[in-house]
């Protein structure tokens, strides 16, 4: 499993060093490196936004005595957009847009619980068919009250 994550990182930073050597070549370096720039800077200032709207609605959410699962989710999502937009490249940039506007992260809210609903379903499946040893011992317990001990004396 590592070695998918790690081959997946590796070629996501070549496929990002593609394309930004693709733009440079297609619209020269400097306007390159002014768009990688200013797509971090509105990138981060639009983060900052939806971060403050988010942290509102978590705050109004808890002083109603409800638990805010979707601000807390959607903070921690804020918090992967914002990365992806310090990270200098289009793809990343293009991931993180996506990420800040609500609409898409509520889309990604969707897919993320669907996923994580099934993973649960299938784990959940796993082991009730799939017991230690595979032998079921019916019987009945009962607790014996404690014995109350005395404190350690010190002499």
């Amino acid at each position: 499993m590592r070695l998918v994550i790690i081959f997946a990182l590796f070629s996501f930073i070549a496929l990002e060093i593609t394309v930004i050597a693709w733009v440079g070549e297609a619209f020269g370096g400097w306007l390159t490196f002014a768009s990688i720039i200013g797509s971090a800077v509105v990138g981060i200032a639009l983060v900052k936004h939806e971060g403050i709207k988010t942290l509102i609605k978590l705050q109004q959410r808890a002083e109603q005595g409800e638990i805010p699962t979707v601000q807390l989710l959607d903070g921690a999502l804020l918090l992967f957009a914002g990365l992806l937009l310090l990270l200098p490249g289009f793809i990343s940039d293009t991931l993180g847009f996506l990420l800040v506007f609500p609409f898409t992260r509520h889309l990604l809210r969707l897919m993320l619980a669907a996923t994580v609903l099934g993973f649960l379903k299938n784990a959940g499946t796993f082991a009730s068919h799939h017991t230690m040893g595979g032998n079921v011992v019916e019987g009945e317990f009962s607790r014996e009250p404690e014995k109350p001990t005395k404190p350690p004396q010190l002499e």
